[in-house]
């Protein structure tokens, strides 16, 4: 290393003493270079790296700040185009070699108390405020993939950060990538990607959101379920249904289906009977199983995996309810699911005659063609039915009687079954010598 930090070293006071030595082409290159070739070090000796690593956080992060400025003034004078010129795409080339430094350090530390008390708290305004501040076409998405693989391996030790990390990050992202399907592809994935680390690994954070707040995470939800890139629309139910869980597993469940159970529900419907999202069926089928299990009256108590009883809840955020269930309620949602205030708290024996006639009418209004018997017969099984694989046959035979889907190639709705059958074929070959391929055997015997 003692190369590169030669290099280092000079280019670091090259800057000191004229900070526009920075910006000239060679001076880029040769930081581009020791950085990846600390990345790459990182990556080899892991938590070796420690020592390296805090000797270069400071002053390359004082180098971030410098790049970014350059970054943006050049946006700024030379429009959205100078993005794509040769010298700003150098610049923020700097600016990437040292996220990706980032986070090879955040995955291969072994110290997490040094990771949560040292490198994250440096990283929030030099990386964050950078993000938060920037032109749009200046932010990189790397800071968001950065920030993925820090809450990911601290968990529940960055959650103090967290509040900081969304909202740094939430609204000029979705400024950004809610404009149409097109724009900012790698903020798109990378965005839903740091939503679903925080929902998985700190979720009691998302319990200090204000109602603003969790309805614009909820907005952005099913924004990303209606998306037509199909990478997007997966990530997007992947993390509802993360989301949907850890509520429905906490004390904040009343809080949150009540505010959110109906437009969940229509929007699952909406895109899965849209022949457009036949390929997230899979994932469908798993979000109503949920939301059809939790308004049963024999559901269970939630375990509450995250702690979030042992919190004190945030005076902006979601109540829990610990008390008894009111009237239509059972151990999970324990207050009513319709607008109490309008109907009455009688209007419906129970949360799940309430969600019988959401469904009824939803399928009916949707579906005129067909019969008041078939979508009785749909909207009771859709109920009643307690097993996934049952429930998701049920769903899929529903699909082939709508119109919709009626005279389209339905293969993707089959996709898990087919890929069950596939993987036991070759199992059963693989019992046989010489009956599988070379190259699925070597592939198996190499852990592939």
């Amino acid at each position: 290393m003692a190369p590169a930090n030669a290099t280092w070293a000079d280019a670091i006071a090259a800057a000191q003493a004229d900070p526009l030595s920075l910006t000239r082409p060679e001076a880029v290159r040769a930081v581009a270079n020791v950085l990846q070739t600390n990345a790459s070090a990182c990556q080899s000796l892991g938590h070796a790296f420690l020592p390296q690593m805090l000797g270069m956080l400071d002053p390359m992060l004082r180098l971030y700040q410098a790049y970014s400025e350059a970054v943006c003034r050049a946006i700024a004078e030379g429009g959205p185009h100078a993005a794509r010129s040769a010298n700003v795409r150098h610049l923020r080339g700097v600016k990437k070699a040292v996220l990706r430094l980032v986070e090879t350090f955040a995955e291969r530390c072994e110290d997490e108390r040094l990771l949560a008390d040292r490198v994250v708290p440096a990283l929030l305004d030099p990386v964050l405020g950078d993000y938060a501040r920037a032109l749009p076409d200046a932010r990189d998405a790397e800071a968001l993939s950065c920030f993925t693989a820090v809450v990911g391996r601290l968990g529940p030790a960055v959650s103090p950060h967290v509040p900081r990390i969304l909202e740094a990050v939430f609204e000029p992202t979705l400024a950004m990538i809610t404009r149409n399907f097109e724009d900012y592809p790698e903020h798109r994935l990378r965005f839903f990607a740091l939503l679903a680390a925080v929902t998985n690994h700190c979720f009691p954070s998302l319990l200090a959101m204000s109602a603003p707040q969790l309805k614009l995470l909820m907005d952005s939800i099913v924004w990303a379920l209606r998306h037509t890139e199909r990478n997007v629309a997966e990530t997007g139910l992947q993390l509802l249904l993360d989301l949907c869980t850890s509520f429905s597993e906490s004390p904040y469940a009343t809080a949150f289906f009540a505010a959110y159970y109906a437009t969940l529900v229509r929007e699952v419907m909406a895109v899965m009977t849209d022949a457009f999202h036949k390929p997230g069926f899979k994932l469908h089928a798993r979000i109503l199983h949920l939301l059809f299990a939790v308004v049963r009256p024999d559901a269970p108590a939630p375990a509450d995996p995250h702690r979030t009883a042992a919190l004190a809840p945030s005076p902006q955020g979601l109540q829990p309810a610990l008390g008894p269930p009111l009237p239509g309620g059972n151990a999970v949602i324990r207050a009513p699911l319709w607008d109490a205030a309008a109907k009455g708290p009688s209007a419906y024996p129970s949360n799940a005659a309430y969600v019988r006639e959401l469904l009824t009418e939803l399928l009916a209004t949707s579906f005129p063609n067909l019969t008041a018997a078939q979508v009785q017969a749909s909207v009771g099984g859709m109920l009643e039915l307690r097993d996934f694989s049952a429930l998701k046959h049920l769903l899929r035979d529903f699909l082939v009687q709508s119109r919709a889907f009626a005279s389209a190639d339905n293969a993707e709705l089959f996709a898990e079954e087919v890929a069950a059958q596939r993987a036991e074929q070759e199992a059963r070959m693989a019992a046989i010598p010489g009956m599988l391929p070379p190259s699925v055997a070597v592939g198996d015997d190499m852990g592939g």
